[in-house]
């Protein structure tokens, strides 16, 4: 019988696990709330980062939040990735397994960043089959989630929530919606972020994340880059509310990846959020 912890219900709130707190989670064994992992950062075989690991799941709920699987690439997934990510998903049991709405490698070159895709019928559907791939390979749904976006491609001919509807629907994959991500997007491509979450409100949303995010001005030209670097804005706190009451049984989280703040500092992210979420 397993000795891991059950999943979390949508009412707890998680937050994204990174290195420098990981003995201290395990040494507080904080009360309701789970981690969220990038699961490549422990495919090593052994090591003292994976034996906390397992120590972790036997007092939190753990999700995965893949960076490798390049499902908007126009190749197939890699099989050798796909089995590792499998592997340590059997052994640690994740409620969740999340990658992006994303390319990441060609030819078997990583490029250690999430790179845009157009958005064309002949993308959407190359999108789809890689989905499938890896659901298959994974014996599970997916979530896939709503990018950052900086730049527009010409040749796209339908808007974002759309694609990720289309690619959700005919996959049957569930949905992670960023909403720090959203808002970043809205104010990079100027458009409306509480109709982009009317335009998703029937998807099988299951999980929700919060970020920082800050502004980049050079002459006069301002970009908002989603750098998971600082406290959540007034903004994507009243986009985070909004998503809530659309998709109440989604699983909310906290991430913070760059200037990773102490634990406390994190925690009162967490906390905000938490009474948000019993306040919907």
């Amino acid at each position: 019988m397993s000795c891991f912890v059950k999943s979390p219900t949508s009412q707890i709130c998680g937050v994204g696990l990174r290195s420098p707190h990981l003995e201290i989670f395990l040494e507080k064994k904080y009360k309701n709330l789970w981690l969220e992992i990038h699961p490549e950062n422990y495919f090593s075989d052994g090591g003292k980062s994976l034996d906390s690991l397992y120590k972790l799941r036997q007092h939190y709920p753990i999700s995965f939040h893949c960076l490798g699987f390049s499902l908007g690439s126009c190749q197939p997934v890699n099989l050798n990735y796909a089995k590792k990510i499998k592997d340590l998903a059997n052994a640690l049991q994740p409620f969740l397994i999340s990658d992006h709405m994303s390319w990441s490698g060609l030819d078997g070159v990583f490029t250690h960043d999430l790179l845009p895709i157009p958005y064309t019928s002949a993308s959407l559907k190359n999108f789809i089959n890689n989905i499938n791939q890896t659901q298959n390979l994974l014996g599970r749904q997916i979530l896939i989630e709503n990018p950052s976006s900086y730049l527009s491609f010409p040749e796209s001919n339908m808007p974002e929530w759309q694609f990720l509807s289309k690619a959700s629907k005919q996959s049957g994959c569930g949905v992670l919606l960023d909403v720090n991500n959203i808002f970043v997007s809205s104010k990079n491509h100027n458009f409306d972020p509480y109709q982009y979450l009317n335009n998703v409100a029937d998807l099988d949303v299951q999980e929700i994340h919060l970020a920082g995010h800050h502004i980049n001005t050079e002459e006069n030209i301002s970009v908002y880059i989603d750098d998971h670097g600082s406290v959540v804005s007034k903004e994507v706190w009243k986009l985070f509310v909004k998503s809530l009451k659309q998709f109440p049984k989604a699983n909310p989280l906290v991430e913070w990846d760059t200037n990773i703040p102490t634990v406390e500092v994190l925690l009162k992210e967490q906390k905000k959020a938490q009474k948000l979420v019993l306040q919907a």
